[in-house]
């Protein structure tokens, strides 16, 4: 960099400016992905992460370098550094179950904290749950309809947890399944509602392929459906393709609210700390 008002110039140690060029990258290259891949390339060359036989080297104390280039490689198809990431990932960031049950799982990264820090686990879930070119797709625009399809709400979360939410719009179905996310509340009564239903009057609730009636009408718009803390599948039927009209012609969204498999070596507890950043200034 150079300020031709102060005549000076900047440029980063050798071996570090791939940091500059990867930091944008987040919001970047979904938005102008040929420009973003060349600075993702040009980025990981230059910080040498690709390259199995050199060593990563981390020059901040601070995971969301490791955290947000293991995203984007995920998201371009460098699975070269995607792996020697992740291997880091498995041995210095903590993954380990937490809770009274222990059966929710997160990233400690070595930090004595009452709950796991939600902005370095939300870059690492990204990775775990999207596919190549899932970041890009959000950005497109494609996902629009869902928000006037059936839609799931009111779930008595976190003793409920739902793992599949999805319409088939060639059905008129809404799909979806349930699990206990608090092992200690399994069994216990709950209910969610379903809203954003063509005609609520026209509805028919499965549950593990069986009709369920345990549900009932709030308007011409909702149903709550009252069930236990446990695993089911569901599926709610409305009008069909044909019923529903040029509505039902929107393509299909699918919201994924699951449990995450651990990676491998989730037991291990890590010794290396993390301390949160300074604030600027």
């Amino acid at each position: 960099y150079y300020d031709p008002l102060e005549q000076f110039a900047y440029s980063p140690p050798a071996g570090l400016a791939g940091l500059s060029m990867l930091a944008p990258l987040f919001y970047l290259y979904p938005q102008a992905p040929e420009f973003g891949l060349e600075l993702y390339e040009a980025g990981i060359r230059d910080l040498r992460w690709d390259d199995p036989a050199k060593s990563i080297f981390q020059a901040f104390n601070d995971p969301r370098w490791i955290t947000m280039t293991l995203m984007l490689a995920r998201e371009v198809g460098d699975l070269t550094t995607e792996s020697r990431l992740m291997a880091i990932a498995d041995k210095e960031f903590g993954p380990d179950f937490f809770g009274n049950d222990e059966d929710r799982f997160a990233w400690t990264f070595g930090l004595d904290d009452p709950h796991p820090r939600g902005q370095l686990n939300g870059l690492l879930i990204l990775r775990e749950i999207g596919e190549r070119g899932a970041w890009t797709n959000i950005y497109k625009g494609r996902h629009d309809p869902q928000f006037q399809l059936p839609t799931v709400e009111g779930v008595d979360f976190p003793n409920l947890g739902i793992s599949e939410a999805h319409n088939i719009v060639t059905e008129g179905a809404l799909h979806m399944s349930t699990y206990a996310a608090t092992a200690t509340k399994r069994g216990q009564t709950t209910s969610w509602k379903i809203t954003q239903l063509p005609n609520s009057a026209g509805v028919t609730v499965l549950r593990d392929g069986e009709k369920y009636n345990d549900w009932r009408t709030i308007d011409e718009h909702t149903i709550e459906i009252t069930s236990q803390v446990a695993s089911h599948r569901y599926r709610i039927v409305g009008e069909s393709a044909e019923d529903a009209g040029d509505e039902n012609q929107r393509t299909s969204s699918t919201q994924q609210h699951g449990k995450i498999s651990s990676p491998a070596g989730a037991a291990a507890k890590t010794n290396h700390q993390y301390p949160p950043a300074s604030p600027p200034g």
